[in-house]
């Protein structure tokens, strides 16, 4: 039986086998790679504040998710 997330270094450690197996996969990882250019070491502590506000109700995410995204559809195309 999985376990279920209580923690921060859960999440931490959810985030790093995501983006591990996501970067592995060339027919997604040059979104994150040339196009987002996403530094994944910078960018998993910031997931992790979002993710950790989400599902353990801590007040530590405060940028707007709804406005960071949405110009990656300008420099390459989801449709």
């Amino acid at each position: 039986m999985k376990k279920d997330i209580a923690t921060r270094q859960d999440i931490e450690l959810l985030m790093n086998l995501f983006y591990e197996k996501l970067l592995s996969d060339e027919r997604i990882s040059y979104i994150f790679t040339d196009v987002a250019k996403l530094d994944i070491k910078t960018h998993i502590p910031v997931i992790a504040d979002f993710w950790e506000s989400v599902l353990l109700n801590k007040n530590i995410y405060h940028n707007n998710t709804m406005k960071i995204h949405p110009g990656l559809n300008d420099k390459n195309s989801f449709n």
